[in-house]
């Protein structure tokens, strides 16, 4: 959508409730977040009715089939004189985004700025750079399955709660919202990481008895650096005492979990606090500084290895290298090498399948170091398909950062640093290298060795923010003196038997706050930890 304000009467759908396969590979985009404006039309018939909740995006029911759906960089506005409008009914599987996004409603009326409780079975997904202005509910979630990751959202003006959750899993991180009504109401089998968050209460009455957060019937709360000015208590837990109540001043809660943790060894009762960096990102270059693959000899749908034309495009000196739809072929014996002037590889959603031996290993694309290189590379919306164990995405740059989004693929770190956002993998390996990442999903399964997991983080640092999977197999393997930390994370554990253990630590630190929910029954062992 270029920028200019857009009058929509009636719900953008891209597809039918009962079909399996449609809602999923679509991508909405705006040219900007405030130049790009969708708009219901004042007093809006279909708005009027209770029950009738009409949503201005609406991206499908279950089951979890709607993969890679995205929303970005536009304002939703549901105008006025709406009172059951919804800004947007959002649904991803696997990977997805709602990103740098507005929702309006200028009156503040409306039922849901986002809704993801309108069916079930929604994400894993990843809501960033998110705004809310009014409705009943800022961001409405609800059911267990499958994990959503928030990051940077802010919500105000909400009338009943900023952010309702009745039973998901949500990993939430940099979180402001301004009200007069709970930032947070949890229910049901929630789990909820909250991290580094401010909730402001600017209501004129109430301030004696408001709580930040209510947490009842069972949820598990964890939180960490959160501010809570001008609200009585920061969390009423399940009715009983109040948690950071303080009658002259409230001071910000470092860190509180409803449910004591759990270790095998003497430990602090806290998390790693393992320094968090943001994901960087590299500017849009001018389209003269584009070069697109098929220019350099890469036909997509042949069949015929196209590795040596995706070098010639990465070579050419142009700082983004670019893969119109369809499906590319890298050669069993090939690697690709990410170097030169390039900082951008993009797609549109392109598929790169890399073509294996029995005994080939070789990656489809590697970083390396090189004097003058650009120090980040982002490569977004590429999909690479490979075999079991073969790297699609390989770092061994000391000196640079690799930057993979929205999109799919096995990573494998040696050196530097790596920023994971939005992704689907396959089992990755992390050695000596620093990793970050958000909305990170790794399904695949191991019962081959002890040794293998969906993450092998071998003396590495690793931070994740929102970690999903699936099947059998240990989910983190740390090792040799690594650290890893994941905040908030949700096994749906499908296919028996489980043998090996949910998560194993040797001579390592980890910390986890972790849900299950068992498909096939559950893992036999949670955690297995060795020291000396």
């Amino acid at each position: 959508f270029p920028n200019g304000t857009y009058l929509v009467s009636d719900s953008i759908t891209w597809g039918t409730d009962g079909q399996t396969r449609p809602f999923m590979g679509v991508t909405m985009q705006g040219q900007s977040r405030d130049g790009t404006i969708l708009k219901f039309p004042d007093n809006m018939a279909k708005a009027q009715v209770n029950g009738n909740r009409i949503a201005m995006f609406r991206t499908g029911v279950a089951p979890a089939q709607r993969f890679r759906n995205n929303i970005r960089n536009m304002t939703i506005n549901t105008g006025r004189g709406n009172p059951y409008a919804v800004g947007a009914q959002f649904n991803a599987s696997n990977y997805g985004t709602f990103q740098d996004v507005k929702i309006i409603s200028e009156d503040g009326a409306g039922f849901a700025g986002l809704d993801m409780g309108f069916t079930n079975e929604i994400g894993p997904l990843l809501v960033k750079n998110l705004v809310v202005q009014g409705y009943d509910y800022g961001i409405l979630t609800t059911n267990t399955i499958n994990s959503q990751t928030f990051e940077n959202i802010t919500l105000t003006g909400q009338k009943k709660t900023a952010f309702h959750c009745l039973g998901q899993v949500v990993s939430i991180r940099n979180f402001t919202s301004v009200n007069s009504v709970p930032a947070m109401h949890l229910s049901g089998g929630s789990l909820a990481v909250v991290v580094d968050a401010s909730f402001t209460f600017n209501g004129t009455t109430g301030a004696d008895t408001a709580n930040a957060i209510v947490n009842q019937n069972g949820a598990v709360l964890y939180v960490r650096n959160l501010a809570t000015p001008g609200y009585a208590s920061a969390i009423n837990n399940q009715g009983g005492p109040k948690v950071g109540k303080i009658p002259t001043k409230q001071e910000p809660i470092a860190e509180w979990i409803s449910h004591g943790p759990i270790s095998l060894f003497e430990s602090p009762a806290t998390s790693l606090h393992l320094p968090v960096e943001e994901t960087p990102d590299v500017p849009w270059d001018d389209m003269s500084q584009w070069a697109n693959v098929i220019s350099y000899g890469a036909i997509a749908d042949d069949d015929i290895d196209d590795a040596d034309a995706i070098q010639a495009a990465i070579d050419a000196g142009k700082s983004t290298v670019y893969f119109p739809w369809g499906t590319y072929k890298i050669g069993a014996e090939k690697t690709v090498e990410i170097r030169g002037n390039v900082r951008r590889l993009i797609g549109c959603q392109a598929n790169i399948r890399k073509d294996l031996l029995s005994t080939n290993i070789t990656p489809a694309f590697v970083m390396k170091d090189g004097a003058g290189l650009p120090p980040v590379v982002v490569i977004e919306r590429l999909d690479g398909a490979a075999g079991a164990r073969v790297a699609f995405w390989e770092m061994r740059a000391s000196n640079r950062t690799m930057v993979i989004k929205n999109g799919t693929g096995k990573i494998d770190g040696y050196a530097g640093k790596i920023f994971v956002e939005d992704v689907a993998s396959s089992d990755c390996y992390f050695k000596d290298c620093k990793v970050w990442a958000r909305q990170f999903n790794i399904e695949n399964s191991w019962m081959d060795s002890p040794t293998r997991s969906k993450i092998y983080n071998d003396n590495a640092e690793v931070w994740v923010l929102g970690l999903k999977t699936e099947r059998h197999g240990s989910i983190v393997r740390t090792a040799n003196g690594g650290k890893s930390e994941i905040l908030g994370g949700f096994s749906y554990t499908t296919e028996d038997p489980k043998t090996f253990p949910m998560f194993v630590n040797e001579l390592s630190s980890m910390s986890a706050v972790f849900a299950e929910v068992p498909g096939q029954g559950r893992y036999d062992t949670l955690i297995a930890e060795s020291r000396h």
